[in-house]
């Protein structure tokens, strides 16, 4: 069972990328969710990683990620 995941903004993103449930927005005027810079990371306690969701302002840009047990 997962207890946690380390979620990181890939550093060579040119945008924000918004990691968040299901209603995630990266866009600046609608916002939803916690926004990370390029290289930028956060640790969430989560269940499931199906519950995990992430949106980013450029597109083909992402997050690299690994979980903990």
């Amino acid at each position: 069972k997962i207890r946690a995941v380390l979620v990181n903004a890939l550093p060579e993103n040119t945008g924000n990328v918004v990691v968040g449930s299901s209603t995630c927005v990266a866009a600046a005027a609608t916002r939803r969710g916690i926004a990370l810079v390029p290289g930028a990371r956060v640790l969430l306690r989560v269940k499931n990683l199906e519950e995990l969701y992430v949106d980013a302002v450029v597109s083909g840009e992402g997050v690299s990620f690994v979980y903990f047990y």
